[in-house]
């Protein structure tokens, strides 16, 4: 179990390469006995100090697919917090240079509509939330990258960085939904709804039930992402769309 004094300083070397925009430190393999518990104490101090300058606006799953799990060698998906400075509409030009390593996930999103403060039960969580296509931009760039860890990756806020908000079309069952990406109008790659955790319903039952154990509240109109549907790819640039049927589209270009 970390010190609170060891906590403190991960924090504040995350603090210093935030500030600096600098890559994020793997300071993982420093400390023995760590534990997941442990990586997101870090999270969670790293993400107050934070939120005093920029609010929390939302928070996400990671690696919530059983394939991205086992490319990380890890049996439980992680979350991260989202934060107002990262949010992008459809449409607007990403700046790549911003990010030390930018990914890119074609995702579900949800916006609460009201405030939760204990876990519902799972036949509510439906009439809780509105779902829309969304896009995160994962920022995993880390100054070892070979030594970059699943400790390292929840400290560092599980690669929170920046996302984009689409718009529903229609009212769709999660689960059908099917998204294909494609940069320069070339097919990237196809995902569904049911890559994140097998069900989406179950997957924000999780998020919701994490994020409310860990001490915060959720608000009303902050947002959910359940994870990437189909694996993440590196965002380069390019004019990209990402194509969710008749459940919306996001078109944006990165630069």
């Amino acid at each position: 179990m970390l010190k609170t004094e060891e906590i403190e300083k991960w924090k504040d070397a995350l603090i210093t390469a935030h500030a600096n925009g600098a890559l994020k430190p793997v300071l993982a393999d420093g400390y023995s006995d760590l534990t997941l518990d442990d990586a997101y104490k870090v999270q969670k101090a790293l993400a107050s100090e934070l939120a005093q300058s920029d609010p929390i606006s939302g928070f996400k799953a990671a690696l919530s697919s059983r394939a991205a799990q086992k490319a990380r060698g890890i049996d439980t998906p992680l979350y991260g917090i989202l934060f107002q400075s990262g949010e992008y509409r459809t449409g607007k030009i990403l700046d790549t240079g911003r990010f030390g390593r930018c990914m890119l996930e074609t995702e579900i999103g949800y916006r609460l509509l009201e405030s939760i403060r204990e876990v519902p039960p799972p036949g509510e969580v439906r009439s809780l939330v509105t779902a829309f296509p969304m896009l995160e931009f994962p920022d995993i760039g880390f100054d070892k990258p070979d030594r970059m860890g699943t400790f390292d990756l929840v400290a560092g806020n599980s690669a929170s960085a920046s996302y984009m908000v689409g718009q529903a079309a229609t009212e769709i069952e999660p689960d059908e939904v099917v998204v294909s990406l494609y940069r320069e109008g070339e097919k990237a790659y196809e995902g569904k709804g049911s890559d994140a955790m097998d069900n989406q319903w179950n997957a924000v039952g999780w998020l919701i039930q994490q994020i409310i154990e860990a001490g915060y509240e959720i608000k009303e109109g902050q947002y959910l992402m359940t994870g990437s549907l189909g694996m993440p790819i590196p965002c380069i640039p390019g004019q990209y769309v990402a194509d969710y049927g008749s459940f919306g589209r996001i078109e944006f270009e990165a630069v």
